[in-house]
This record gives C-alpha cells, structure tokens and sequence, in this order.
C-alpha cells in the first residue's frame, strides 16, 4: 500500500501550533501527536489543529488514513514566537481487489483489528487480532469468528480496557448493512441532523447546535469523519436530557479535551453506492485528559484484509482454515502479507517491548 506525505512551507500560525491538512487544503480532524517516543501530546480538532506541541522539538503525527511521520519543530515556534507548522498529508490508498457478484448465501468480509492505548508515559496496552464475518444475505444474519492477543503494562489495566474496548470491538468489527446518512438519522433522530454540501464531493455533517462530521466522496471512496461527544452532547440537550447533560459537563471538568471520534472508508461505484463488501477501514478513537495521568488515548483500528461471496460449505472451511494460534509475530506478518499499514515506528518499538 502506497502512503505519501509532504510538509509544507511554513504558515503564519501561532507559535507551536500545527495544523494539519489533506492535499485539498481540507482539515484532517482527530490526527495524533505524539512526542518521538511515542508519548501522546494531543490530538487535532475538527479543523486540525491542535494549539501546542507543549515545547516539543521533534513530534511524530498519526492517523489511521495517512502515513505517520516525524516533523521537526521550526526554532522560532520554540522560542514562543515566529511562524507554527501546517503539515499536508496525502491520501492512503485502501484497496481489496475487484470480485463478481455471485449468488452465493452468504457475503464473508475479513477485518483485521487492533488497539493501543497511549499516554504520557507511552505505550500502555495493545491488543489485536482477526475477526471473520459472514452475512446471510436473505436473513441479514451475521456470523462471526474472532481471535485476538492482549498484551499490557498491568493486569488491572487489562482486565479493565478489555472490558471497556471489548463489546465496542465486536461490534465495529462487523460489517455494517446500512448508510452512514441511515445509520446517523436513526441514532440522532431529534437534533435536525442533515448533510450539507460544502465543495465537490463533500457534505458537512450538521445538526441545529453546529457541525459535528463530515462525508467526502473521491476516487471511488467514501470517507467519513464524525465526532461521536459533541453529537452525544447535542443529543442530551436535544433529547431535554438536562440531567445527564449536566453530569457530562461535569465529567468534562475532570477530563479535559475530550474526543470521541469514528472514521470510516468505503469503496464506492460511480453512483457513489457501496455495499457492505465494500468495507476498507475504520477507527474509532476515545482521548481525554486529566489532572492526574495527562492525556490519554485509545485508538481503535479495522482494516479488510480479505472479501467474497461463499456457500455454507465454503463458509466451514475459511472458519477452519483461519484458526491460528495468535501471537505477536504472526499478527505482525499478517500486516505485511495483507498490505494493512502500520504503526508508527516510534508505536511499534513500544509495543514490541510491550510484547515480549
């Protein structure tokens, strides 16, 4: 898989703040920055920019879409004055090769997963593995087989980010049978959600209290960016939750800058539909920060690593067949093999040390 990034000249911005951008000039929202061993500074806002690199020379920006890379800081925004840094990232290229559509029972869609979760001190868990789906596509039934490692700084951390992260993998590593536009009006039916163009083949996500996502289709893609809190705080105040909507106002008190966000990517025909087959990647990322342990993130990652139309029969065997036993290793080779980008170096190494 292709990735390409490019720096940009240095923009007018205030000092040790970076914005971060597509080739387009569009803001690339819930991009991490983190420090060049891998300790998490922050993460951009919708338009991008995260206010400060809290004085770091050199810090290494990822995100699920784009290659990771290391920016070293301008002097001048060290120093507290001069220029900041806009950074241009390009487009992945997410691809499953091309399959015909045949009467087969069921639609199987592979997904490989993983999540680490990172704070000041670095690396504080990981957890990855492969989850095969199979659709009845009369029934709209699904069936699905998972395996999975863990590995973690405590066990008290494990037991409770396994319990956290666990059911929200099950259900974002399956594939999803409606639209996007379907699926955000079902879920947030009483705020005015609607889609509104904003360039060619871009809508802004909004609803009655302000923009909360958005949809781009491009080269046969569909990608979509939203942000799962402040549509959660739009829903309570629209809902007349007054209550709850206090407590997570509380809430933010302790945990400051709180991002939820959900990124998804699809295969699109010239009509700009998509099926469930045509599923390419995914994350959803939860980071706040409080007092006590600073910034924090959970990052959590899908791609398609395979795809088809299969009998019952042939639904036995690729259940059979993709029985392994998990480890570290393997995983790392099923990433190679299957063209699914990888961590950060400055990640990796920590998880690596996290593995053994």
């Amino acid at each position: 898989m292709s990735f390409l990034l490019t720096v940009c000249a240095l923009t007018s911005l205030h000092a040790q703040k970076i914005q971060v951008v597509d080739r387009d000039g569009n803001a690339i929202p819930y991009a991490n920055v983190m420090t060049t061993d891998a300790k998490l500074i922050g993460t951009t806002d919708l338009d991008g920019v995260l206010n400060s690199v809290n004085g770091a020379k050199s810090i290494v920006i990822t995100h699920v879409a784009y290659q990771s890379q290391t920016v070293t800081i301008p002097p001048s925004s060290l120093r507290g004055g001069g220029e900041g840094l806009r950074v241009t990232l390009a487009d992945a290229t997410f691809d499953l090769p091309e399959i015909t559509v045949t009467k087969k029972e069921y639609t199987y869609l592979q997904v490989y997963y993983r999540v680490v979760a990172i704070n000041k001190e670095g690396v504080q868990y990981y957890r990855s593995g492969i989850s095969d789906n199979f659709l009845n596509k009369s029934s709209g039934k699904q069936e699905t087989s998972k395996q999975h490692i863990v590995k973690s700084q405590s066990t008290m951390l494990k037991l409770a980010l396994n319990m956290f992260v666990g059911g929200k993998i099950d259900n974002y590593a399956k594939m999803h049978t409606e639209t996007v536009e379907k699926t955000l009006q079902e879920n947030f039916p009483r705020q005015g959600l609607r889609f509104v163009a904003s360039g060619a083949g871009r809508k802004n996500i909004v609803d009655k209290y302000g923009t909360i996502g958005s949809i781009t289709d491009k080269n046969g893609q569909r990608r979509y960016s939203f942000d799962l809190h402040k549509a959660a705080l739009h829903k309570m105040q629209a809902e007349g939750k007054t209550k709850d909507l206090k407590k997570a106002k509380e809430a933010e008190a302790k945990n400051r800058n709180i991002v939820s966000s959900s990124y998804r990517a699809y295969s699109i025909d010239g009509n700009g539909k998509y099926n469930p087959e045509d599923f390419l990647m995914e994350q959803h990322m939860l980071s706040f920060e409080s007092e006590n342990n600073g910034q924090t993130i959970i990052i959590l990652d899908y791609y398609a690593s395979d795809r088809g139309y299969v009998t019952k029969e042939e639904m036995k065997a690729i259940k059979k067949r993709n029985k392994a036993k998990m480890s570290f290793s393997y995983l790392q080779n099923f990433e190679r093999s299957h063209n699914i980008p990888p961590l950060a170096p400055e990640i990796l190494a920590k998880v690596k040390a996290l593995a053994q």
